[in-house]
Formats: C-alpha cells, structure tokens, sequence
C-alpha cells in the first residue's frame, strides 16, 4: 500500500511537472504575439531593444512585425540616444530607414551627441539615405555638438555626390563648425579634389579663416592637387 502510494505521488509529480512545462512552453509565444502596450515594463523594453538588434542586423521583416506590434517608432537606445532612425541611417541600413520615413519617424530629432540621422548619413556617405530624409522636409543644415553640419561632414569624409545632394537642397555652403573650419577646409584638409571643386563651383568663400587664422588653402598638402585648385584663389600660404 505503501509502495502504491509512492507510486501514485511519483506519477502526480510528473504530471504536474510537464504541466508547468507546458505552461511555460506557452509564455514565449504569447510574448510573441502581445502588442506592445499589453507588456509590462520590462517586456516593453526587451521588445525595444529587439527592434534595436533587427535594425543592426538588416531584419526589415523583423522591425515591420515590432512597429506593427506597437514598439514606439521613436524608441531610444541608451547608449548614444539613437532613435531606430539615426541607428538605421549610421548602419546604411537604406530599407529600413525609408520603412521609419514612411511610418511617420521623427527626422529631426538627435541623439545625445546632437546628432541628426541626416548627420549620420552624410558621415557615412548613404546617398539614398539622405535624399529620402532630404525628400521628407529634414533640416538639411542642422549642426551637432561639435557644430558640424551634414555638409561638413560630406566634405570631411570626401562625399562628393552627398555634398552635391545637400548643396541642392540648400545647405549653407559656408556653414562653420565650432572651430570655424568650413567644408571647404575640411576638404582641403583631406586632400578631397572633387568636393573642393564642387563647392569653388557653387561660389564657397575661400578666404575663411578659422579660430587659427589659416585658411582652406593653408592646410593643403604642398604639391596635391587641391592645393593647385586654391593656389590661383590665394595669394599665398599662411602657415610656416
């Protein structure tokens, strides 16, 4: 009777055991499939940070089926304050990006370095990118912290067809930074032939000194090709 016993507590055990497997075997698929505002406040933010992980790995389908679920389009991470928007635009991720545009993503804000998805995307040279923020109303000249704009940035990294973008859309040629260097200087401080061009082109001033007194043409390395551009537009060089 005994061993009947323990028999029959042994056999109730494993029924409720894989009961509560089950049960659990349940709770992820719910989670699943739960919108966004049914979650608590810990599975809001996994949620969050899972549209953060899709954006970084390219998941298009992945970040529809978050935004569908209710995930905030202007979720931030918090790390630089990226919203889905300045993260999908600083990864090239075009797809998405445009995805974001469409769904109504706010396309000015910043992130805690002040900076724009516009910004983002003029660094890393994201043509598609920055014609479809440019296309949506973006603020095209905008600074970060460092008060470069996307221009600067474009002239920086020598993104001759990025600065030709933002140039059409009326960004401010001779915009300076907080150190009153300008896109012209920063190509000439990269040796960028091609975005010099452009902007002598659309008439940049090339007697702009920054907070050092020197000029585009002062930072050119002796014998490039920019330096040959400027020489003619300079009387000479002002650094030893």
């Amino acid at each position: 009777m005994i061993f009947s016993m323990r028999k029959i507590y042994g056999l109730i055990c494993v029924i409720i055991s894989m009961f509560a497997l089950q049960i659990m075997a349940m709770e992820p698929e719910v989670t699943m499939t739960a919108r966004y505002d049914e979650l608590d406040a810990t599975e809001q933010e996994s949620l969050k940070n899972q549209a953060f992980d899709y954006i970084y790995d390219g998941n298009l389908p992945g970040v529809q089926g978050l935004l569908d679920r209710g995930v905030p389009i202007n979720s931030r991470d918090y790390f630089e304050g990226n919203t889905l928007l300045i993260e999908a635009s600083q990864l090239g991720h075009g797809e998405i990006a445009l995805e974001l545009i469409r769904r109504g993503a706010q396309i000015n804000v910043k992130n805690n370095n002040g900076e724009s998805a516009l910004l983002k995307a003029a660094a890393e040279g994201e043509l598609s990118i920055v014609r479809a923020l440019l296309t949506a109303g973006v603020e095209v000249n905008s600074p970060d912290q460092e008060g470069k704009t996307p221009l600067i940035y474009a002239a920086e990294y020598g993104d001759n067809a990025v600065a030709v973008e933002l140039l059409n859309n009326g960004a401010d040629k001779d915009a300076s930074d907080n150190e009153w260097k300008t896109a012209l200087i920063y190509a000439a401080m990269g040796s960028h032939l091609d975005v010099a061009q452009t902007l002598i082109g659309r008439g940049v001033y090339v007697h702009y000194q920054d907070n050092t007194g020197l000029r585009a043409y002062d930072y050119t390395p002796d014998g490039s090709a920019v330096e040959a551009l400027l020489r003619p537009l300079t009387a000479r060089k002002s650094k030893a």
